[in-house]
């Protein structure tokens, strides 16, 4: 549980082998808006981009492995109690990749320009990793670049 988890809505934040942080941002927006997470194990550094931005690093389970097998879950919300899901997030979401290698801040700053560098993840690649659909979830042409 909470294994690997981006969480985004009224905060962001990340877990991480069932450690969280919290980077403190309260950002709205009707338009498209790129978020990257970047974590380096070896020595914990976690830092949130916005649009290409870097914000504040922080550090969260520094030299910890992320364990394989999970389940990828996109807008969903778990209620630990009865170990079941609710509807977490409302909105868009496209070109979501997970990489096991660090982007550079260059490579971020051209995802979020929608200029192609490291566009595919070798984990996650949106558009290529086989996903399932359920609970109201609407497929439409990708329009955020």
């Amino acid at each position: 549980d909470n294994e690997l988890v981006l969480s985004v809505g009224n905060d962001i934040g990340l877990w991480i082998g069932g450690m969280f942080i919290n980077f403190n941002l309260h950002h709205t927006s009707e338009d498209w808006v790129h978020y990257c997470i970047r974590w380096e194990s070896s020595n914990g550094a976690a830092e949130l981009f916005v649009n290409g931005l870097s914000g504040k690093e922080k550090i969260l389970q520094r030299g910890y492995v992320v364990q394989g097998g999970g389940v990828v879950l996109l807008g969903k919300d778990r209620l630990d109690i009865l170990g079941l899901f609710s509807n977490g997030y409302f909105g868009w979401i496209s070109q979501l990749s997970v990489w096991n290698t660090l982007l550079d801040s260059q490579d971020i700053r051209m995802l979020s320009q929608c200029q192609v560098s490291k566009n595919k993840g070798n984990i996650i690649s949106w558009g290529e990793t086989p996903m399932i659909v359920s609970g109201g979830i609407i497929l439409e042409p990708d329009t955020s670049c």
